[in-house]
């Protein structure tokens, strides 16, 4: 009988079946040996394993999601965007403010186009930024400034909507309502244009197609001075800036809501 060694392992091939087990006469390998060829096959698995790993591009086939053919059961909320609240002041719009030096005084009226960076510009007290202030917030603004510049001492302030910067979006399609609708100036997202509409009609697909003319983009805020323009034959005057634009041609969209 041969002696093996404590750190070496017989390494047999298997027998047939008809023969007993017994070991061959194949050189014993070292377990050192032995240890290290079985950490490359472990290693090299692992590597098989990492190489198995997709991303979207390369996902396959069996493995992609099924698409949706009923917009109904699609989750609307990634359409969803931020909107601009009814009692909040934004650029576009005109507001009218009244300063008087108390109660039971004659007021002094101005009106004012909110300018693209949600400022006006206030006389005797220069620029303010009342963009995204609820009309009570504006008043108490424009007071401190007044009496910060000893205009007055106690005046009241009343802030007005006047006129809210709406924009036409017309709706077509597999709708319930189709129309043309006017929308708040910054709430006129996809979700909120097909809630006018009524939602879906009940064979609407899932592709919808935003179309967007060409508009004006703004190139720099304030560049010209305030200009003053009377509104049908009032005492008081609409002050809004103007600044230079440039052109943009018309925009195609589609957005698939089963992806």
């Amino acid at each position: 009988m041969k002696s093996v060694r404590d750190d070496a392992v017989a390494i047999c091939p298997l027998p047939p079946s008809d023969s007993p087990l017994s070991c061959c006469e194949t050189p014993l390998v070292p377990g050192r040996a032995l240890r290290l060829l079985l950490l490359g096959v472990l290693l090299s698995a692992m590597g098989c394993a990492q190489g198995r790993m997709f991303t979207p591009h390369n996902l396959p086939a069996e493995w992609h999601a099924r698409r949706t053919s009923n917009v109904k059961t699609v989750d609307l909320t990634r359409l969803a965007s931020a909107t601009v609240p009814n009692d909040e002041i934004a650029a576009g719009d005109v507001i009218e403010v009244a300063i008087s030096a108390g109660l039971g005084t004659e007021a002094t009226v101005d009106t004012y186009r909110i300018g693209p960076q949600g400022a006006i510009e206030l006389q005797n007290i220069g620029q303010l930024e009342v963009g995204g202030l609820k009309l009570p917030v504006a008043e108490s603004m424009i007071k401190t400034a007044l009496v910060n510049r000893e205009i007055y001492r106690n005046p009241n302030v009343v802030v007005t909507m006047k006129e809210r910067k709406e924009i036409e979006v017309t709706v077509v399609g597999a709708v319930e309502k189709e129309g043309t609708f006017h929308m708040r100036s910054g709430s006129a997202g996809v979700l909120n244009a097909i809630a006018y509409a009524e939602g879906f009609a009940e064979d609407a697909g899932t592709v919808v197609e935003v179309r967007l003319p060409g508009g004006r983009e703004i190139e720099s805020p304030y560049d010209e001075p305030a200009v003053a323009d009377s509104m049908g034959g009032s005492d008081h005057a609409l002050v809004e800036h103007r600044v230079p634009v440039r052109t943009t041609g018309p925009r195609n969209l589609k957005i698939d809501l089963a992806s």
